[in-house]
């Protein structure tokens, strides 16, 4: 099926280890954490972004930047509810720009600017090797292209920059609809970006299901009235933030999507 052909759409059933979510016409998946192993990605790139910064002659105090973005000090973990897990693109350089304001007296506009420049760069330098699919996600896109149910991705990162590294991995083609922050007036955990892939597929929020790795992505689904809200996190790290989750997942392998009998 052509993933933007939605005439074909069909309803399925979704089961994850045993419990069954039925009629399921349409899936909806954050990216970062869901999609995409988090670490290999945003934390290599914030580390591209402070040492541009200092290169520039404004470097930023590591120790409380990262505490402000939600980082462990060996840069190597991110708080699952700080600003660089949940975060937009816009919220983690509006915090460094703070930084090179409070520490360097930079006029705010010219913070702004030299964060936006070094954010950019270290946005070009992400390659194939920085972008791990969770485990099981391959199977799984495959499986829905199958059966003919569409996908959309609805991500805190920007549109472009989401779909470039979907692009990157090889699997942009598997999503009707790709949606960042900014397509959207109000970002997660408001309904908009959810109730915006769902026009876009042509399916009803009712008979749609949402995986992602934040309570802001599973908030934003609960208010849209979507089916169901399936969390991710990985495996031996605490999901109590996940409170809102119908269910609790480290990863895509045992979720199967088949067809009514």
């Amino acid at each position: 099926m052509d993933p933007l052909d939605q005439t074909q759409t069909r309803a399925s059933h979704i089961r994850i280890d045993g419990q069954s979510f039925a009629d399921i016409q349409a899936i909806l998946f954050d990216k970062d954490g869901t999609l995409l192993v988090f670490e290999p990605l945003w934390l290599g790139w914030l580390e591209r972004v402070l040492t541009l910064l200092a290169q520039q002659g404004s470097p930023l105090p590591t120790a409380e930047t990262l505490v402000t973005l939600g980082v462990t000090p060996d840069l190597k973990h991110c708080h699952p509810t700080g600003a660089l897990a949940i975060g937009t693109l816009n919220d983690v350089r509006a915090l460094l720009a703070l930084g090179l304001y409070r520490h360097h007296g930079l006029p705010w506009n010219e913070a702004i600017q030299r964060v936006y420049l070094a954010a950019e760069q270290a946005l070009q330098t992400i390659g194939p090797e920085h972008l791990a699919p969770m485990p099981g996600l391959l199977n799984l896109l495959a499986q829905a292209r199958t059966l003919g149910i569409p996908l959309a991705v609805v991500t805190a990162d920007d549109t472009e920059s989401a779909r470039a590294q979907l692009a990157q991995l090889g699997v942009d083609n598997s999503f009707a609809a790709i949606l960042g922050h900014d397509a959207v007036a109000r970002g997660k955990p408001f309904p908009d970006m959810a109730l915006q892939a769902c026009r876009e597929l042509g399916v009803e929020p009712a008979q749609t299901l949402l995986f992602g790795d934040s309570n802001g992505d599973l908030r934003m689904a609960r208010a849209a009235g979507l089916a169901g809200a399936i969390g991710l996190y990985p495996q031996g790290r605490d999901s109590s933030h996940l409170r809102d989750a119908d269910r609790v997942i480290t990863d895509f392998t045992g979720v199967v999507v088949e067809a009514p009998t």
